[in-house]
């Protein structure tokens, strides 16, 4: 299990910046292809224990806790199933590493995305009509 230092303050960045911070609550789990991809870009090392901690087994519950299904990495022959990271941690260093590769961010949420709007399509009508009145042109509405 991921401990909280004995400092009260909370970092989301890295551990770099000499703080000791409080582990973030919200984790997510992450594959062994997974880990093998953040190791290729150079952010694994990062990410590793005492931010991290491997699993070799995972119990999931139902709302209710009437019923549980258990998952276990020796069942496929896998040593592990992966590792938990905190996600402010993971987040932070994915765009770290994005920043210094050049890419730009834009934060928002998934409604502030405009998509391109075709000229023509189910909900919208055409924006010229056909100029001989005896031709059909297609409707849309």
């Amino acid at each position: 299990a991921l401990h909280p230092s004995s400092s009260s303050t909370s970092s989301n960045g890295d551990g770099g910046d000499g703080k000791v911070s409080i582990p973030g609550l919200r984790v997510s789990s992450i594959t062994p292809s997974t880990c093998e991809f953040l190791k290729k870009v150079n952010i694994w090392d990062r990410l590793a224990p005492p931010r991290s901690r491997v699993f070799h087994a995972m119990q999931v519950w139902d709302t209710s806790g009437s019923a549980c299904m258990r998952f276990s990495g020796e069942e496929d022959g896998q040593v592990e199933m992966g590792h938990v990271v905190e996600n402010d941690l993971l987040k932070s260093c994915l765009e770290k590493e994005a920043a210094n590769l050049g890419c730009e961010f834009t934060f928002g949420s998934v409604s502030d995305i405009l998509l391109p709007q075709p000229e023509v399509g189910i909900t919208k009508t055409p924006r010229t009509m056909p100029e001989d009145p005896d031709e059909k042109g297609e409707e849309f509405t």
